[in-house]
């Protein structure tokens, strides 16, 4: 009866990874089209100096339980990833690659700093945490930011969290 009891567990378990490995590279791809999509339009911006972000739309929980996306710089492709995996199972996950031609004039943030604009606040860095966002008053957010360095247009995007007042 016990090994029964566990097979089922473990194939249940098995099931429920499968299917949040699926939703979990749902996010991943969510996330790094909105992230192509404030570069691009960064990029095709006639504006030398910018700030902007849109606000993200995720579950707080994928079958019930927390998770952490983030930004990766894959060494081996020389590509950005927007990777989204399980908190407490960090094997369970899905990924994204950001497909832009990336250059000396655009980076990706993975900083950890607090940014004020106007009379919001965006706390950014290489990591979101799922729950964050549904927390009292707070937004998940794509950011970007277009500005002038050493005369050359220069645009970098991020991730992080939205807080007003």
């Amino acid at each position: 009866m016990f090994s029964v009891t566990l097979y089922v567990t473990v194939v249940g378990l098995r099931n429920n990874f499968d299917a949040s490995s699926v939703v979990l590279h749902e996010v991943s791809e969510y996330v790094s089209t909105e992230m192509m999509n404030a570069l691009s339009l960064a990029q095709l911006s006639g504006s030398e100096e910018m700030f902007f972000y849109k606000v993200i739309v995720i579950p707080e929980a994928i079958n019930n339980q927390g998770y952490t996306i983030e930004l990766v710089n894959d060494t081996d492709t020389l590509r950005w990833k927007v990777i989204a995996y399980l908190t407490q199972y960090p094997w369970v996950k899905g990924e994204s690659e950001l497909h832009f031609p990336f250059s000396n004039s655009t980076e990706v943030s993975c900083e950890d700093k607090t940014g004020s604009f106007d009379n919001y606040k965006i706390h950014y860095g290489p990591k979101l945490y799922s729950g964050v966002g549904h927390a009292g008053g707070s937004k998940m957010v794509v950011w970007c930011n277009v500005y002038i360095e050493d005369g050359i247009k220069k645009v970098r995007v991020g991730i992080g969290v939205l807080e007003s007042g």
